[in-house]
């Protein structure tokens, strides 16, 4: 008998269900495990830029891992474990890869079509080895739908919120097919805007589809197949100065959107369109082997619109000039500033009308309507093929070894495409920004093979390249566990190469400065992982784990300036890396806890950055090289259950991730790619690193009552968490400009992060409709 449960999801307005993320990007829910039901997980959130949803933990495979608890439920805060971004983990699907080792990003938005599929979560610690792979530095994040054969089951559900999106509906099924084998399939779709924050909204389709079949007399061999989609549309928000936000006093200020017609619109947005599909293989010919493969394929787009102009003023209304503040004359001020107290939207937002009026009396000599702004896309058109295979050798019951081959190929095409001309009939293919510059103001074409080219509605413009990478890795990994004690060592030798090749020849960087292939650059990367368990008694075990591995930069670390020029950084390096870590677990059904202690030290570590630089007048890239980072902390997880319905679970992590070297910093003046500083030290040694709090607490209580009715109530605290401090402050050519001491000491202040703290209650109801169908209420 098939099963349907319905669920209805209600979220009530106020700011404690609102995660406020800095900087230029959409607002996060808090991902709450109310919604869980019946082994059914909440979708993803579909950020590129966002690292923290998957995240190993410190025990090993398939136990109850309390600091992935932790991690799940500060996703509104952006909690990353030990500190470790994105590209140093790894994520699969049934040995399929996940992540994009080219800008280091999960396919976040392939991820939340996939978990539809209700995929089972193996977290493979930082210094473990998985199945598939023997997995990065951070560990790897292993989804699997092979291990499901449950009944048939279907879910339909429905959600209102207020955060980033207002209606979702989500529908699942899954079901045995005669063959012996199973189907599934699952749908979601979410529609509407923030309920803070202006301009904010999030329309998205997910779908995916998955197939499995057992094979052989003894169904020994499984064949699965399955497909993903991602459709999405982000209207996101950007930072702004603190004097606006008091002028506002609004918290949640956006200056990205304004009225048109009456109606929001917002001139910065995401877009997805993407696409996953992989075939994957295990199978046992005896006993002792085990053989795993996989093949899939990546495609798709992502896109960023945002405004661009020539000739004209900024039309962002946060623009330092056109604030109270910038105005001596109090005649002037004044009125201003009411105006902004006042909400008024002709000041604190877009103004549409004023845009569409530019560009309409901006007559040509033909008689056509030259566009002063427009909207364009940043797109980025990806694809990737991809191969996994490995073998698994069981030579006695306490020894298994495992090894594999991966081989993987990247593309990746970038350019500027036209999206409204707002108004007007073209835009002229131009780097405005050389037009009147006063050396180089004849060198202004940025396709001298199409110079002066008029550029109509989706057409490309700007820039135009391909990035294509490719990698082959070879691991190998031993496991050995008795009684008493477990180990296992492993080791990984992989070859990636990088290459880029220009489309448009830039006239400021003719032939093959911009045109054509750029050097390939290769690099040889390696990782060694070893760890020892002494066990107690079945309940109790301490261990250690360590970890030495090199890196090589990313992409966008190591082309200066990727849309112009084919030039990269002087002699690039790897990054290398150690961690260590200390390990205490209890593990019982009563009462699990775990600690752990750890060091993880990166050096050589390369990054670019782009800026306009104050003292030069110029815009410049950056490139910060020798930079050292260190993480080190605690970690304590638990779980108790009191009774069959009351369990109490928790975990908190303390750490320290900082700079530990002062990095050499290159500039580069972006106009002509000329050097104009290298060699200059940054002074960054000892500041703390930005992008997640490095104190972490969360406690939870879960008690289900017997008619039903289940209450969880969440407390969540976060501290030291801190803003990313600027290299080029931090060097001697602008302290050296300080008036004082004072300014000096000022310049050289990195600013702290409030703390936070968040108390949540869940209430929800389940009721029994007959035949196996149930409703839930949440």
């Amino acid at each position: 008998m098939k099963k349907i449960l319905l669920s209805i999801l209600l979220a009530g307005p106020g700011p404690m269900t609102f995660a406020q993320a800095p900087g230029d990007t959409t607002a996060l829910p808090l991902y709450d495990p109310s919604t869980t039901v019946s082994g059914y997980s909440d979708e993803f959130i579909g950020e590129e830029d966002y690292s923290g949803y998957f995240l190993p933990a410190s025990t090993g495979n398939n136990s109850y891992q309390p600091i992935g608890q932790l991690s799940r439920n500060l996703i509104g805060v952006r909690f990353r474990p030990r500190g470790t971004v994105s590209r140093y983990e790894q994520y699969e699907v049934n040995g399929a890869e996940l992540f994009d080792p080219t800008d280091g990003f999960p396919y976040w938005n392939i991820i939340a079509g996939l978990n539809l599929l209700l995929p089972t979560h193996n977290d493979v610690p930082n210094s473990s080895a998985g199945a598939y792979r023997l997995g990065g530095i951070g560990g790897i994040v292993s989804l699997s739908t092979t291990d499901r054969y449950d009944s048939g089951s279907g879910r339909i559900s429905y959600a209102y919120t207020n955060c980033s999106y207002r209606h979702r509906i989500t529908v699942q099924d899954r079901k045995q097919t005669p063959s012996g084998g199973s189907a599934a399939y699952g749908l979601s779709a979410q529609q509407g805007a923030d309920g803070f924050v202006k301009g904010v909204f999030s329309n998205r389709i997910n779908g995916a589809v998955e197939s499995h079949r057992r094979l052989g007399r003894q169904q020994q061999h499984l064949l699965s197949g399955m497909a993903a989609f991602s459709l999405s549309e982000q209207g996101v928000r950007a930072a702004a100065t603190g004097q606006v936000y008091e002028l506002t006093g609004d918290p949640f200020y956006n200056p990205n959107w304004g009225y048109q017609n009456g109606k929001i619109r917002n001139s910065r947005q995401r877009g997805y369109k993407q696409y996953f599909t992989a075939l994957s293989y295990t199978g046992s010919p005896t006993e002792s082997w085990t053989v795993r493969a996989s093949v899939s394929f990546l495609g798709g787009e992502n896109s960023y619109t945002l405004l661009s102009w020539y000739a004209a003023p900024t039309p962002y209304p946060d623009y330092y000039r056109y604030l109270p503040d910038f105005f001596a004359n109090p005649l002037v001020s004044e009125p201003l500033r009411e105006r902004w107290h006042a909400g008024d939207p002709s000041v604190t937002g877009i103004d549409w009308h004023k845009l569409y009026e530019a560009n309409r009396y901006n007559t040509d000599d033909n008689g056509l309507l030259r566009s002063h702004y427009i909207l364009r896309d940043r797109v980025t058109q990806k694809s990737n093929l991809a191969f996994s295979g490995s073998l698994e050798y069981l030579p006695a019951p306490q020894l298994t070894v495992r090894g594999g081959v991966r081989v993987r190929s990247d593309y990746a095409g970038h350019f500027a495409r036209l999206t409204d001309l707002l108004g007007g009939n073209y835009w002229l293919d131009i780097d405005q920004y050389l037009l009147e510059d006063e050396y180089y103001g004849g060198m202004y074409q940025n396709d001298v093979r199409h110079p002066d080219r008029p550029v109509d509605r989706k057409g490309r413009f700007g820039y135009n390249y391909r990035m294509r990478s490719f990698s082959y890795r070879m691991w190998s990994s031993v496991h050995y566990r008795s009684a008493d004690w477990s180990a296992f060592a492993g080791a990984e030798a992989a070859t990636v190469a990088y290459r880029r090749e220009g489309k448009y020849e830039k006239e400021m960087f003719p032939d093959y400065r911009s045109f054509g292939k750029s050097r390939k650059i290769e690099f040889s990367e390696y990782t060694l992982k070893a760890g020892f368990f002494y066990h107690f008694n079945f309940r109790h075990r301490i261990g250690i784990q360590a970890a030495s591995a090199t890196q090589a930069p990313l992409v966008r670390h190591l082309f200066v300036a990727p849309d112009y020029r084919n030039e990269t950084i002087s002699d690039p390096d790897l990054t290398a890396i150690r961690s260590a870590k200390l390990i205490y677990q209890r593990l019982s059904p009563v009462w699990t806890l775990d600690l752990s202690a750890y060091l993880t030290r990166f050096s050589g570590e390369t990054e670019i950055r782009n800026f306009y630089d104050d003292i030069e007048s110029e815009y410049m890239n950056l490139v910060l090289s020798g930079i050292g980072k260190i993480h080190g902390g605690l970690e304590v997880g638990m779980e108790w259950n009191l009774t069959p319905r009351l369990s109490v679970r928790g975990g908190w992590a303390g750490g320290i991730y900082q700079y530990a070297t002062d990095p050499s910093v290159t500039l580069f003046r972006d106009s002509d790619g000329q050097v104009l500083l290298s060699g200059a030290p940054s002074f960054l040694k000892g500041y703390r690193l930005s992008g997640t709090p490095q104190t972490a607490g969360m406690l939870q209580i879960n008690l289900r009552i017997r008619s039903y009715w289940h209450l969880e109530v969440t407390g969540k605290y976060t501290a030291h968490n801190y803003v990313a401090v600027n290299p080029v402050r931090r060097m001697t050519r602008a302290l050296d400009l300080a008036g004082s001491p004072e300014i000096q000491r000022e310049m050289a202040h990195q600013e702290r992060l409030d703390d936070a703290f968040l108390l949540s209650l869940s209430v929800s109801r389940t009721f029994r409709l007959g035949n196996g169908n149930r409703i839930g209420l949440w």
